[in-house]
């Protein structure tokens, strides 16, 4: 493009050189602008996906403490309430019962169901929970199974048991309605000290018998032993058990190491200074009792209330306990509903109500004298019910492997 400048009365002719100048200027100010757009548009894109992560990673959290609770609720006991019902997870009033499954956490809030999946006597309970973010435009959902892992992978089926020996100077009646063997020891089986010694087995002339040895408590029983006679009631000298250490017995009856399973499936774990008050009542508890222990009359244990000697506990208050003695045990009168299990010596001092079974590692001895100037009592009755009751003492645990995450 020219342009005419008069300069001295002479026309000139110029070119206009800015053209190209503005031309690039706005062809810069477009690819800017674009840039511009594209750029915050990516942006906007980038905080979407950054938020919408957020808040899934939120909603994933308030699922995962959902479970967490859960897991914590029902590690003591599922039905507080005993309605035979699933309790909720969340207690909002402070009873120590839960009532509502929904929950706030953080800016999210959890949703929980609860499924009963059980197999066979041991209570398995699948959780989901789903959690939601603070708006609830993303949801996450997790479930996980938690049980109580059998703490008797082999019950006894027998009432008495001593990897050593059995010593009885005292008086004892030793039962077994369910079977024909009372008592099995590795070395001797000493009964024949006092006349107040006697066993009894399910008795072959019951109209309903065997079949009344799968109900506990039902069979007709019949004398077996005495001092007299051993008959054929008491296995001794077997070598096998002799032979075989105390650490072995305790992984028979109970599928792990000592110090694995007290830090495993232990609920109550005392000593024996304050184990007569810490026991006392204890029910659907698996006792540690860490060293020597002397239990004495007023303790009862596995049942909720006070039994009159040989007496069995009501119905309703009988959840049985395991009894694990970590040293030796005077047992001076007291009451217990479940498995006994001493790792070293066993002494009955007073009179001795045990309803389940009693294993000792060493020795049992029923003294003729305890320093109360009373004989030795030992009334030993085999239940397998109350034995399969205990079953159900320890914590509920997340089985392993049952995670689940459900986007």
């Amino acid at each position: 493009m020219n342009i005419r400048y008069q300069i001295a009365g002479k026309t000139v002719l110029m070119k206009q050189k800015g053209a190209a100048t503005i031309a690039m200027a706005i062809i810069l100010l477009i690819l800017i602008s674009v840039a511009v757009f594209t750029v915050n548009g990516s942006i906007v894109r980038e905080t979407k996906v950054i938020n919408s992560g957020m808040r899934s990673q939120h909603a994933f959290e308030a699922a995962e403490a959902g479970l967490a609770a859960a897991a914590d609720y029902f590690k003591d006991d599922w039905d507080r309430d005993n309605d035979e019902n699933i309790d909720a997870v969340y207690d909002t009033d402070g009873d120590g019962i839960g009532d509502t499954n929904s929950a706030v956490v953080g800016t999210g809030r959890v949703e929980i169901t609860t499924e009963d999946v059980s197999s066979g006597i041991l209570k398995m309970i699948r959780v989901t929970s789903q959690g939601f973010s603070d708006d609830s435009t993303a949801t996450r959902t997790v479930s996980q199974i938690v049980t109580k892992p059998d703490p008797t992978p082999n019950l006894p089926d027998n009432p008495l048991t001593a990897r050593i020996s059995i010593d009885v100077d005292g008086s004892a009646t030793v039962r077994n309605p369910e079977g024909n063997t009372n008592i099995w020891s590795g070395g001797e089986a000493d009964i024949f000290s006092n006349n107040s010694v006697a066993t009894q087995i399910a008795d072959p002339q019951d109209p309903d018998y065997p079949n009344c040895m799968e109900t506990p408590l039902t069979c007709d029983t019949i004398p077996s032993s005495n001092q007299l006679s051993a008959g054929s009631d008491i296995l001794a000298k077997d070598a096998r058990l002799l032979n075989s250490s105390e650490d072995d017995l305790f992984l028979y009856y109970f599928g792990l190491p000592k110090s694995v399973y007290r830090d495993y499936a232990v609920t109550l774990d005392t000593t024996g200074a304050t184990a007569n008050s810490d026991t006392q009542y204890a029910t659907e508890q698996i006792i540690w009792i860490d060293g020597d222990v002397n239990l004495e009359n007023t303790t009862t244990i596995g049942c909720s209330v006070n039994v009159t000697a040989g007496s069995p506990c009501p119905d309703s208050p009988l959840r049985t306990s395991i009894l694990i003695i970590d040293g030796n045990a005077t047992i001076s009168g007291a009451t217990i509903f479940g498995m006994v299990y001493v790792t070293g010596n066993a002494y009955i001092a007073d009179s001795t109500d045990i309803h389940g079974a009693l294993v000792v590692g060493n020795n049992l001895i029923v003294q003729e004298t305890s320093t109360t100037g009373t004989s030795g009592s030992l009334d030993l009755v085999y239940n397998s019910d109350v034995l399969r009751s205990a079953r159900r003492s320890g914590n509920m645990l997340p089985i392993a492997g049952s995670w689940k995450d459900f986007k």
